[in-house]
């Protein structure tokens, strides 16, 4: 044991010691925080697209389609005011804001969300229109025909610094139905021509309703009568679900691809630390006054040491900017570690994963003089890693489907898949089945591991996994 830990600790401070490793231990939140903000950082930035509505069906649409995209922009304002007071004074804020909205409208909301979350109302800036209906240029109005609109729209989206026109629609009818123009000056995916079509087909059955003899009054509460839709779930608290109940299969999936990062650092750190050791003679050095299973469980041991004091700092930084950024949301998320068994799940499946990855990137590094001869045999497992990240996001919204029910019973992916099951409230013969199965599976890839790491060690040929399966078969069976 004491040979073995000072490897570890010789692994340890091999890593600490380096500006590279504060560098990217530092790195990581950065990315993490850029890429959370881009989005609003581009929406802030940049300027709203402006379209311009060519109206040539002759039924006046151009104000039904502004108003529909006025309380559109209304929806989405209380949406942001919602999240920003769930941030700030918990889920029942946001859930409160938004029954207000949907109950008195927009400046009701804003009431309610200054006396629920002032200091976040104070500086709340309201997010910007999606797009701008702007006037239509007067060559374009002076058209008749959807084909003259198009060619005079032309110049408008094709020169954006004088013209300044994203997006034109020409309408036109006929006496069956609507037909819509959509000229945008990008080529990618659009969302605003599927909208502009909702709007328009709705507005399109109204008239045709009127005009079949069905009144205004009884057209406006038909639109006005929305269906009022609970969600209910027998896992929740009163059987109606909150954004609270919600929380925990987030907090599971933020906690997979978490442990995802940290098992995938941490053997890439391992495979090039034995690499390196062997390309360099160092491993010869260790061999002389250590046993192997001492050099693994000592690099082992280090490199965890590694990584768990990196996920220690993340875990700090982040509890702080969360209790500083989202007060509101701390005392949920503590509740939910603590009552839902999240934190203990993730400190099991933590320790599970790593030891399976980890030894085998170690097995695999003995064998390898270069990290090109890494690389070729690190690609199968890194095929095996990708699949739990297929189907993570999955599970969040179908946690109970059979092929994730079967992939927790697979030990390699065990770790991932059950961290976001356990977040749906598994039984507990599935908790302790796939545990139990974890666990041996672990203690099988540890011998096997043992056994190819001494292989790799000892040798100075590429990995033949035939002969090395051969090998450890023959020696089990060697009458003593």
């Amino acid at each position: 044991m004491r040979r073995l830990l000072t490897i570890a600790l010789r692994e340890y401070l091999s890593y600490v010691r380096t500006v590279g490793f504060w560098l990217s231990m530092a790195g990581l939140p950065v990315i993490i925080g850029i890429a959370i903000m881009a989005p609003t950082l581009i929406a802030r930035s940049t300027p709203p697209p402006k379209m311009a509505i060519i109206d040539l069906s002759g039924r006046n649409l151009t104000p039904v389609i502004i108003k529909e995209f006025e309380r559109q922009q209304k929806v989405g304002v209380a949406k942001a005011m919602a999240a920003a007071a769930t941030a700030a004074a918990g889920p029942k804020a946001g859930e409160a804001i938004m029954a207000r909205f949907n109950a008195q409208g927009l400046k009701a909301a804003e009431v309610t969300f200054r006396s629920l979350a002032p200091k976040v109302a104070g500086a709340f800036k309201a997010p910007s229109a999606e797009v701008l209906i702007v006037p239509v240029p007067d060559s374009v109005a002076a058209t008749t025909s959807a084909e003259a609109a198009g060619k005079a729209l032309k110049p408008y989206l094709a020169d954006e610094t004088s013209r300044g026109l994203t997006y034109g629609a020409i309408l036109t009818a006929d006496t069956k139905s609507l037909s819509v123009d959509f000229w945008s000056r990008n080529l990618g995916l659009q969302s605003l021509d599927d909208r502009l079509k909702d709007i328009l087909r709705d507005e399109d059955r109204r008239m045709r309703l009127t005009q079949a003899g069905v009144s205004d009054a009884l057209l406006k509460d038909i639109d006005a009568a929305e269906p009022v839709m609970r969600l209910r779930s027998p896992k929740s608290e009163g059987d109606q679900v909150s954004l609270r109940d919600r929380l925990p299969t987030v907090i599971g999936f933020a906690m997979a691809m978490g442990l995802w990062t940290v098992i995938l650092s941490g053997a890439g750190i391992l495979l090039n630390s034995v690499v390196e050791d062997k390309s360099s003679r160092v491993l010869e050095v260790l061999l002389a006054s250590a046993s192997t299973t001492e050099i693994m469980g000592g690099k082992i041991l280090g490199v965890a040491a590694v990584t768990f004091s990196v996920l220690g700092i993340w875990l700090t930084l982040g509890t702080a900017m969360l209790l500083t950024s989202a007060p509101g949301l701390s005392e949920d998320l503590v509740a939910i570690l603590a009552t839902k068994g999240l934190a203990y799940y993730f400190g099991f499946y933590l320790v599970g994963g790593y030891l399976i990855y980890a030894c085998v990137f170690t097995a695999i590094g003995a064998f390898c003089e270069t990290t090109r001869e890494a690389q070729t045999l690190v690609g199968p497992m890194m095929l095996i890693l990708s699949i739990p990240m297929i189907f993570m996001s999955q599970s969040i919204t179908h946690p109970d489907m059979p092929i994730i029910k079967i992939l927790c019973w697979v030990p390699p992916f065990t770790p991932f898949m059950m961290m976001v099951r356990a977040a749906s409230g598994p039984t507990l013969w599935e908790l302790l089945g796939t545990g139990l199965g974890m666990t041996a599976f672990v203690a099988v890839t540890l011998w096997l591991s043992g056994k190819a790491f001494r292989a790799g060690a000892l040798s100075t040929s590429k990995l033949d996994p035939k002969a090395l399966i051969m090998g450890i078969i023959r020696r089990r069976l060697k009458p003593a």
